[in-house]
């Protein structure tokens, strides 16, 4: 339990630093991404305005934020 604590802070570290103001949401990108297996970001590329490019070790996922900060947004696995 506390390797998937670790493992989700260090990926939202990195997701907050590119993603700001956007803290809840951040939060669950974070969460689901550990849940997919992933354990390092190799890059995060902003599409448009709430749109973000998500390049892991797992392969590259697509971010879809709300213009709200809830806790929850939706995320598409886009390659393996």
């Amino acid at each position: 339990m506390k390797d998937i604590i670790s493992t989700t802070e260090k990926l939202y570290s990195t997701i907050i630093s590119s993603i700001k103001n956007y803290q809840l949401q951040s939060n669950f990108i974070a969460f689901y991404l550990n849940n997919m297996g992933v354990k390092t970001i190799k890059k995060i590329d902003r599409i448009s305005k709430l749109d973000y490019d998500i390049e892991t070790d797992q392969g590259l996922f697509r971010a879809e934020l709300d213009a709200v900060d809830l806790p929850f947004c939706e995320i598409i696995k886009l390659t393996k």
